[in-house]
């Protein structure tokens, strides 16, 4: 190893260390905020960390964990949360399904899970843009097949999911135009579903939990939070 590759690695090390010290020390939902604010400003400006990716941190979680917050998002290849946040191993409980929604009993009881058994003091829940769930509920009208972002009739379950989605935002249902907004309004629409479930709404009304809105910008990198 040369001498500079040392002391890169020495500052990586440093700053992982740190890193994990401060997720150590994450209390309310205003500090795991921040923390997935400052880890999303590192992977935009490419000053990543890359904390708690080691082997030895890996194996202290063998047995047990402890994340900071629950990431409902996309399924989507290109929205790998830890990535994104720049966090690693423990961190984040990710709950991945497509277009991020919450209409089932196995995505609503991981949810309650990250609350009840994890602790985690906020939950988000992350849209994309050009998210090809939304896109075939816009992109569909009446009782026509939706169609996926390549305009191929889908298959087996998918009709259903996207007829779910569709019944969470239906003003947006055939109105391609509104793309965007529609996007935005499937997250919002999530989030409150969450808001609503009772050991959620316990949490939250003792201030020990929240619930966000964000949106990951594909082409910048960017999540912007409401």
């Amino acid at each position: 190893m040369t001498f500079k590759m040392a002391i890169l690695a020495a500052v990586l090390t440093l700053g992982a260390t740190a890193n994990a010290q401060q997720h150590e020390n994450i209390q309310t939902p205003a500090q795991a905020i921040e923390a997935l604010k400052e880890g999303n400003t590192r992977f935009i400006t490419d000053n990543r960390t890359l904390p708690n990716q080691c082997k030895d941190h890996r194996k202290s979680l063998k047995k047990s964990q402890a994340p900071f917050a629950a990431i409902v998002t996309c399924s989507d290849s290109r929205v790998p949360a830890e990535l994104l946040f720049d966090n690693g191993f423990g961190d984040l409980f990710v709950i991945r399904t497509a277009g991020n929604t919450v209409v089932d009993s196995s995505t609503q009881g991981s949810v309650d899970y990250a609350v009840n058994h994890l602790g985690v003091k906020l939950i988000v829940v992350l849209g994309h843009t050009n998210c090809g769930a939304i896109k075939a509920v816009v992109t569909s009208t009446g009782n026509d097949t939706p169609k996926c972002a390549h305009e191929a009739s889908m298959q087996g379950e998918l009709p259903t999911l996207i007829g779910k989605i569709a019944d969470c935002i239906p003003q947006y249902k055939g109105k391609s135009e509104s793309f965007d907004e529609a996007i935005m309004a499937n997250v919002h629409a999530q989030s409150e579903k969450i808001a609503a479930l009772p050991h959620v709404q316990a949490q939250m009304a003792e201030g020990k939990l929240a619930v966000v809105s964000a949106l990951y910008d594909l082409k910048t990198g960017e999540v912007i939070f409401e």
